[in-house]
């Protein structure tokens, strides 16, 4: 949201004038490349609540081509407040939720790798607002985690391979190759056991999935990119 305000010349302008800045005011800025929030919150290197304000008194001095009156001058002067909160609330927001962090992967255990039918059954969640990495405010389900018995080895591999399907979908990784990597897991598990050597666990199976994902997570930092026809970015790594 702030983003989109920051850089829109219509709201801009919107804006000014519900502040009292007059019609040819704002054509003058505009004709001098102040078009947006953005711009104008920049034109000057002035902080508002500075001492001097003569940066930016001077600016609109030659931008109006004249020193605007003194109740133009506040209508200007906040404007510029504004423009600056809004620049600088978009710099916190991109900082808070960076891009950069919905640029990785993160392990997902098998136990959140529910079915529909668990899915389908479980109790309406409430919702709440959440801010984006963009900074935009989107309604969320908000309450526990649903998840699923892992208790078992069909119910293990049962989790994965909906894993899979869940990381085909976000185009994360095919399902081809996740479950090639699944399928290995169990396989060694089959493997005879050398003599004083104790079979492979579940929990070892487990441990080495984990193990992968962080790897991964080191490989494709800031690669996940969405590109049509592309094959999924992590498909190579794993």
């Amino acid at each position: 949201m702030a983003t989109s305000e920051l850089d829109s010349e219509v709201e801009f302008r919107r804006r000014a004038l519900q502040l009292g800045v007059s019609s040819t005011n704002i054509d003058s800025l505009i004709a001098s490349g102040f078009k947006t929030f953005g711009q104008y919150a920049f034109s000057v290197p002035y902080q508002p609540g500075s001492a001097d304000e003569s940066p930016l008194v001077d600016m609109l001095t030659s931008s109006l081509s004249g020193e605007p009156d003194a109740g133009q001058l506040a209508c200007l002067r906040r404007l510029f407040w504004e423009a600056h909160g809004l620049a600088v609330r978009d710099l916190r927001l991109r900082q808070e939720h960076g891009s950069d962090s919905e640029q990785t992967v993160i392990y997902v255990r098998p136990e959140l790798c529910t079915s529909r039918a668990q899915e389908t059954l479980q109790v309406k969640q409430a919702k709440t607002f959440a801010l984006g990495s963009d900074g935009q405010l989107r309604i969320t389900a908000k309450g526990d985690d649903l998840e699923c018995s892992t208790a078992g080895e069909w119910k293990l591999r049962m989790a994965l391979q909906r894993k899979s399907l869940a990381m085909d979908l976000a185009g994360l990784a095919s399902f081809q190759v996740s479950e090639a990597w699944h399928t290995y897991l169990f396989t060694v598990r089959e493997r005879e056991v050398p003599k004083n050597m104790r079979p492979v666990t579940l929990q070892q199976i487990l441990d080495a999935d984990k193990r992968l994902w962080v790897l991964l997570a080191e490989e494709v930092r800031g690669k996940i990119v969405a590109r049509p026809g592309a094959n999924p970015t992590c498909d190579a790594v794993i």
